[in-house]
Order: structure tokens, then sequence, then C-alpha cells
């Protein structure tokens, strides 16, 4: 109320939208929510545990919910939130949009093209780690006896860094650095030391860190959920297999690295495609999704 006695705006926009809950159901204004996971959705599919997390996200899967049934627009960050959306709220898929995420393309430099040798350096960005299915791509490295690897993990929460350690030393008998979370420019020069960009997650609504590593020029390798083959171009910028599948993730990495003309191929793709995803159209896209 004090916004608009200062400010004569015509939409109000919330960046969750069970934040915009109450400017949903009453406001006269246009209202526009985002939607950016799939978290509080997927308590439907849960069974009920008595714990912290399930009761935070039950309670704003229905804040959620009635935001989204009043909301004018609805904006989601790929065609697998826009489905999730419909189906789990009952949303008319006319008010359901899809406004990708973006990258600024200019902060990253373009890793130039060459011959993998060993050690492999395979990257790992993901804050939330498990879900990222980064023990799942530990135990394919192991098995891949015929390659020397380095894996670097970066994003885990700083209390969970012994853990991803311990992990390596007895299951893994490969080189590591495992650090916290980082600042962006500091990860862009990972990108430049790295051969492959690995994240086999489980679950992931889009997958900037893939946007990302296509911008640098890295050969991508995830998995087939969520929104993450609408970034990798349904594989033609990378390799795609089924989530918690070492057999699959392993045949995929021997692949990226012996199949150089593939690896090129697919790269040369990325750079292209990632494009669509600049920041700068980001701005631009917003503005007729809203209107």
């Amino acid at each position: 109320k004090k916004i608009k006695q200062a400010f004569k705006f015509d939409i109000l926009v919330y960046n969750n939208a069970f934040t915009g809950i109450l400017s949903a159901i009453f406001s006269k204004k246009k209202v526009v929510v985002m939607v950016n996971d799939d978290n509080k959705m997927s308590i439907t599919n849960q069974k009920f545990r008595f714990n912290k997390s399930y009761i935070k996200n039950s309670i704003l899967y229905y804040f959620e919910k009635y935001s989204v049934r009043n909301a004018d627009v609805i904006l989601v960050n790929s065609n697998y939130m826009r489905a999730m959306v419909g189906n789990t709220y009952k949303i008319n898929d006319e008010k359901v949009k899809v406004l990708f995420k973006g990258i600024n393309l200019k902060n990253y430099r373009q890793k130039a093209a060459v011959k993998l040798i060993n050690p492999i350096n395979i990257l790992f960005v993901k804050a939330d780690y498990k879900r990222g299915g980064l023990f799942t791509l530990i135990d394919t490295l192991e098995k891949l006896k015929e390659f020397k690897f380095k894996i670097t993990i970066i994003g885990p929460p700083e209390n969970r860094l012994n853990e991803i350690k311990n992990y390596l030393i007895e299951n893994a008998n490969i080189d590591y650095e495992v650090n916290g979370p980082m600042q962006p420019d500091l990860v862009r020069e990972y990108f430049q030391r790295s051969d492959i960009f690995c994240v086999p997650s489980k679950k992931e609504a889009l997958g900037v860190a893939n946007m990302e590593a296509l911008a640098s020029g890295l050969p991508v390798i995830s998995t087939n959920v969520g929104g993450i083959p609408e970034v990798l171009n349904y594989g033609k910028c990378g390799w795609l297999v089924e989530p918690d599948s070492p057999c699959k993730l392993a045949e995929a990495i021997k692949e990226c690295i012996l199949n150089p003309s593939m690896r090129l191929q697919k790269r040369n793709h990325g750079l292209e495609y990632v494009t669509k995803f600049d920041s700068e159209e980001l701005f631009k896209n917003f503005l007729e999704k809203i209107n």
C-alpha cells in the first residue's frame, strides 16, 4: 500500500508465487507470479513425514496453489515446469508462460576445443549435491579404470565438504578438489580449467549451470530429467542419460572422451544454441510475456 501511494504501477510481479498470494487474491491490478522449481508440487507424490522440510513444503504448496490459481499470469522457467504447474494445480495453459532463465554471455570465454588427455578434468557445480547426483558420478568415474580423472566439485555447503571428501577417499581412487560455494567469476575460471562438465541430476527445473558450461565451450553430460533436455536441445548440445544409472553415464563419458568429432559437433552446436538464453534477451521476453 505504501508503494502504491508513492508509485502508480500497473502490474505487480512476485518472483515466488507464494509471496504474492494476498495480491493474487485481492489486488485489482494485474498480478504476475513466478514458479521457479517443483519442490512444493513434488510434495503431492511423497508420503507424510514428520520433519521440518516436509511440513514447510506442505504449507508452501497450498500458498503456491492458491496464488497461481488467482494470479493473472504465471511465469515458469521451462516447458517441463509449465506442464507441472498446469497438471498439479489444474491451471489453464494460457495463463502459464515460459520465461527461460538467462546468463550474460559476455561474461563467458569460449574454451578452445582440445584433445582430452589424462588426467581428464571433470567439473561438478551444484549446491544440492545429492540431488545433483554427485555420488553417482563418483561411482561411475571409479569404474572407468581405463582413464585417469580429477573431479572438481563446487557448491555444496561448507558443513558437508568433509562428508564428500570421506566418500571420495573410501569409494574412489581418483584425484579430487572439493570446494564450497564460490563467487560466479571464480566458477567461470574453473570452466576454463576443465575438460568435461557433468552434473547427472536426479531432478532439475532447468539447469543454469549447463547453460554456463555450454557458453564456456565445454562438453556437457547430464540427465534426461526436468528442464535439462531443453537446455541441451534434447541431446544435440550434449549427452543425456537416465538418472541414477552409472552404466549409462559411463557409456556417455566414454563416448565423449573417445569420439572427438562428436564432442566437437555437440560443442559447436551448444555455443550456437546457448545464445537463446542470453540475458540481454531476457528482459524483452519478460515484457512480452506479462503484457
